[in-house]
């Protein structure tokens, strides 16, 4: 039998764990309120999210890290919201002063989470996902297994996010070229090579792969004998990461899919 005191005590922790999780979709409408700022990172948390899982999913990661790893997409880059939008939104490079103040945000969003218990496995992430395994990352200049997994796992999922997305200064990447970058960005030191290429098995289940394990750019033949519907369609399909091939006619479409 629970008695009065039992009562109130499973009461008061009913009631801190609804403030916890309040806690944690508050800070997570905060993450989404800082990609909003930006229309060309929209959806970017959620992609992350998914990534994340995915791709910790297949390195075999324990739940509380995939739960780590969801709750991470929504809350790296909290910290950001420190920065002023001047700095944020600046499509030119910045400058070191600048740089400085940006490069604050880990640290920032770290201490802003780390009052809540349930997030203390999404610290790592929030902290280390901008270091790199040569060590010329932030905040702390970690290198190689000495920046946690998860973080690891993050900033592989972040790079290929934003290689993937239109930018002001650059048309989005197709996957196989935003693929290729980031296996060059490893050799290069940059990041954990065993977790990009188990990245590119996860984006293989959903892209065609071409020989050798490469992924191929889609080919779309559009037959259409008006300039603009042509024009139309190729700016929608290169959108896309699409090769386009065009034929004002049946016969000459034909000759091309042949080819």
């Amino acid at each position: 039998v629970t008695g009065a005191h039992g009562i109130k005590g499973e009461v008061k922790l009913k009631t801190f764990t609804d403030e916890l999780e309040s806690a944690e979709a508050v800070l997570c409408t905060l993450g989404r309120s800082i990609e909003a700022k930006d229309p060309y990172t929209e959806g970017h948390c959620e992609r992350l999210a998914e990534y994340g899982v995915a791709l910790g999913r297949a390195l075999g990661l324990a739940e509380e890290d995939l739960r780590a790893l969801r709750r991470g997409g929504y809350l790296h880059d909290l910290g950001k919201v420190n920065v002023p939008e001047a700095i944020l939104l600046k499509t030119g490079p910045l400058t070191p002063e600048e740089r400085a103040v940006m490069q604050k945000h880990p640290v920032v969003g770290e201490e802003i989470c780390r009052p809540l218990h349930s997030l203390q496995a999404v610290l790592p992430i929030i902290r280390s996902h901008p270091e790199r395994q040569e060590g010329s990352g932030y905040p702390d200049g970690l290198r190689g297994e000495a920046i946690p997994l998860t973080a690891r796992i993050l900033q592989v999922v972040d790079v290929y996010d934003a290689l993937t997305t239109d930018r002001p200064y650059r048309r989005a990447l197709p996957p196989g070229a935003a693929l290729e970058t980031l296996e060059a960005e490893a050799r290069r030191g940059w990041w954990d090579s065993r977790v990009v290429g188990a990245f590119r098995e996860v984006e293989a289940r959903t892209n065609p792969v071409g020989r050798g394990g490469r992924m191929m750019t889609p080919r779309v033949l559009v037959v259409d004998d008006e300039p603009v519907n042509l024009e139309v369609a190729i700016a929608m399909l290169e959108q896309e990461g699409c090769q386009v091939l065009t034929a004002e006619t049946a016969e000459a479409g034909l000759r091309l899919a042949a080819a």
